[in-house]
């Protein structure tokens, strides 16, 4: 059975392809993208993510019952989504930076439309005026649509250095709204006082370049490499 040429697990049955080579279920988590990445671009993303899990030092974790555990780490302004267990796949670190957006959507309800009124204006309208006026008391009823049932899923939209990601929760952990507040709040300034650019907009003002046909595969491979080593 062959190894994932990544992580060297093996690849067994849920092997995905990228674009020169088969990779595990695990390692394509890194880039929504994957099968338009090669093995070597996905290597250099997950020597990055490698990077950020050894700075990693959890300060807080947010868990409720039958939630999604979110683990923070606020010194460097990293999180991780799910719990870290020993001699698992490495997790995905996410920097608070890299958060774009969130929202929620109810899914699977069923929608409901109710006429409120009509019924007892009828009565009332028939009472009074006879036929005509049941007729004319059922027609001025209001209707209502409500939705009933279904699950409440949270989408959080992150700007990696791999590009776009969405992750879809259906059961977040008390605090992982504020939370998600915060990290949308926040404005990292460098020592010179300007905002300073992420990795994940490097890479992508070279990949707009590259299809301009300004720069080439290789001289934007190489700029990546780069980005990726800071």
């Amino acid at each position: 059975m062959a190894n994932c040429p990544i992580c060297s697990g093996k690849l067994g049955l849920l092997k995905l392809k990228t674009c020169d080579g088969a990779i595990c279920g695990p390692c394509a988590e890194i880039s929504s993208a994957y099968k338009t990445e090669s093995i070597e671009n996905l290597k250099q993303y997950w020597n990055a993510n490698k990077e950020r899990l050894s700075k990693f030092h959890a300060t807080q974790t947010l868990k409720s019952l039958l939630s999604e555990t979110i683990i923070i780490d606020d010194d460097h302004q990293f999180f991780i989504i799910g719990k870290v267990e020993k001699n698992a796949h490495d997790p995905i670190v996410y920097a608070f930076s890299e958060l774009e957006s969130y929202e929620f959507q109810q899914v699977g309800g069923k929608t409901v439309t109710k006429k409120k009124g009509g019924i007892g204006r009828a009565l009332v309208g028939g009472a009074i005026a006879g036929p005509v006026g049941a007729i004319v008391g059922a027609s001025t009823s209001k209707e209502e649509t409500v939705t009933k049932g279904g699950t409440s899923v949270l989408y959080v939209d992150l700007k990696l250095a791999s590009g776009k990601k969405r992750i879809i929760m259906t059961n977040p952990p008390i605090g992982f709204t504020p939370f998600l507040d915060r990290c949308m709040a926040i404005e990292p300034v460098n020592a010179n006082g300007s905002h300073p650019v992420s990795g994940a907009d490097e890479i992508l003002k070279y990949k707009a370049l590259m299809d301009q046909g300004i720069i080439n595969q290789e001289e934007f491979d190489a700029q990546k490499r780069k980005i990726l080593s800071l």
